[in-house]
């Protein structure tokens, strides 16, 4: 990722600051999955991404755990936004002279939302230097499927064009079904390049 900051003279990458998040929450002994950015890069390839995404399965009130294992940098907003999509709640931490930002969702009841935790992985991540939980592709792609920005729906299609006939199609297909973008789904995958 590109280094974006500088703080009292020394360079801080993204990286690091990936890095101390996940740190933080695997001090705090709060089950987690890496989402967003990050995630989409372990089953594709690089892209620039301005955040580290987070999922933690705790009590609404366990962003609390977290705080005390951040670094002095990080500023965490204790008041929660609501995600209006899956009905949770997020939380964003800023860092001292850097416009990378690390944001912490709660895990919500939403079914998908749910399923998407329960299927992760551990994968090694040479950004964060060891492994980490991530959500299958799949899930990847149903949840930008849902999302439907337009950097949503490239990075679902940059999934689908790399990982090719390893994709389950039945699952995303009956989760897209669920969530009425099977005709988005299929957009996407009429726009996948010859060959890929």
């Amino acid at each position: 990722m590109e280094n974006l900051s500088t703080r009292g003279g020394a360079t801080v990458t993204d990286d690091e600051i990936s890095r101390a998040a996940l740190r933080a929450i695997q001090a705090s002994g709060i089950d987690y999955v890496l989402v967003g950015g990050l995630a989409v890069i372990a089953h594709t390839f690089s892209r620039t991404t301005l955040d580290v995404d987070f999922v933690v399965a705790a009590p609404l009130g366990s962003i609390h755990q977290i705080a005390p294992h951040f670094p002095p940098a990080f500023r965490l907003n204790p008041q929660p936004e609501m995600e209006l999509l899956t009905g949770t709640y997020r939380w964003i931490v800023e860092v001292d002279g850097s416009i990378f930002r690390v944001e912490i969702f709660h895990l919500a009841s939403d079914p998908h939302h749910q399923e998407l935790f329960r299927r992760r992985r551990a994968v090694p991540l040479p950004a964060l230097e060891q492994t980490v939980w991530i959500p299958t592709a799949e899930d990847l792609v149903i949840q930008k499927l849902r999302w439907a920005r337009r950097k949503d729906l490239d990075d679902a299609q940059n999934i689908l064009a790399v990982q090719g006939e390893a994709i389950d199609y039945a699952h995303i297909e009956m989760w897209c079904a669920r969530h009425g973008t099977l005709e988005r789904l299929a957009e996407v995958r009429a726009e996948i390049p010859p060959g890929l």
